[in-house]
């Protein structure tokens, strides 16, 4: 019985490290893209935020709820070498709004922004959660975000995600494009994305999809290119 668990210790070892060195979504693509390619292997433009939702970041920034400092970033897709930025986050996320998703969809607005000075931009994101039938039965999940610059308004990025079982767990899609850096100066908007489309079943044993310039496959977690996508 000793062996069985150590032998079963083992294997989830290995591919827990295959799924997180190995999967399409930690695979550079060949390097990152453009705004307008981002846009267009997205299939739409990027929009600003709405009046609505700058009241509500408005609103976040304004409390005195206290930042959330040396995180790991929420906005950064982190894939290939880019760089993993810590920054301090403010949520307006609770307990009854992840509840409350189960029976509508939930809206979460958030912040973030990197700790290196007053010079550095501050990041606002609206995050919409749907879980249905959460948390009486195992459920199917839906969730889709836009990331805003606070200065300007400007989206940099945006995300889907549709699957099904608990965190899509059994089966799932999933769509978005994050700035490459967030460490900019207050005003600017980042040039350089990262976009990622893939799907996949059975918690990622099998699945496909693209990276910035490469198409790739995946089986038993680990990610082989397929072809060129541009």
């Amino acid at each position: 019985m000793a062996s069985k668990t150590v032998s079963a210790t083992i294997l989830m070892a290995i591919l827990s490290a295959c799924f997180l060195s190995g999967c399409i979504v930690c695979k550079s693509g060949g390097g990152p893209v453009s705004r307008s390619e981002a846009a267009r292997i997205m299939g739409s433009d990027f929009t600003p935020a709405t009046q609505e939702q700058k009241e509500s970041f408005a609103e976040l920034g304004q409390t005195k709820k206290d930042w959330l400092n040396n995180m790991p970033s929420l906005i950064s897709s982190g894939i290939g070498n880019s760089t993993s930025i810590k920054t301090s986050q403010k949520s307006n996320q609770s307990f009854g709004k992840i509840l409350k998703c189960g029976w509508w969809p939930s809206r979460v607005a958030s912040m973030e922004r990197v700790e290196k000075g007053g010079r550095s931009e501050t990041y606002c994101r609206e995050e919409t959660l749907f879980v249905p039938g959460y948390p009486l039965i195992w459920p199917i999940w839906t969730d889709w975000s836009g990331t805003y610059v606070q200065s300007t308004g400007d989206q940099v990025g945006r995300s889907s995600a549709y699957g099904l079982g608990l965190g899509t767990c059994v089966a799932g899609r999933m769509k978005m494009v994050t700035p490459v850096s967030l460490d900019l100066k207050n005003g600017s908007t980042p040039e350089q994305y990262d976009v990622i489309k893939f799907w996949y079943l059975a918690a990622g044993i099998v699945g496909g999809g693209r990276v910035n310039h490469k198409y790739y496959g995946q089986l038993l977690w680990t990610a082989f290119p397929v072809g060129s996508a541009d």
